[in-house]
């Protein structure tokens, strides 16, 4: 729901600011695109840590899961606080507990 509402709120941010709305709608989908990428990622790592039923996955659990029990914030919190935080490597690796 909350994607929902900054989607509404972007694009009529972007028809207000002028009268091109085919420029308006492509400048929309960019900014979404980026910030919807940065969820899609995060929602992908909790499948990894969390879902996945794997060897694989069970090292990588292994790994994580004691270093998120000392320290609940190597959770990414991007679900919750919006996408605006940040989403690169060294997010991903504490929260997979490769640093």
């Amino acid at each position: 729901m909350s994607l929902t509402l900054r989607d509404v709120r972007v694009l009529c941010d972007e028809l207000c600011g002028g009268t091109d709305w085919e420029g308006a709608g492509h400048r929309y989908a960019q900014r979404h695109d980026l910030y919807f990428a940065g969820c899609h990622a995060v929602a992908n790592w909790f499948r990894q840590i969390f879902l996945e039923q794997t060897s694989v996955a069970a090292v990588r659990r292994s790994k994580a899961l004691p270093l998120i029990a000392q320290d609940p914030m190597r959770v990414p919190d991007h679900l919750n606080s919006g996408p605006d935080l940040p989403v690169n490597d060294a997010v991903r690796a504490r929260f997979f507990g490769e640093s």
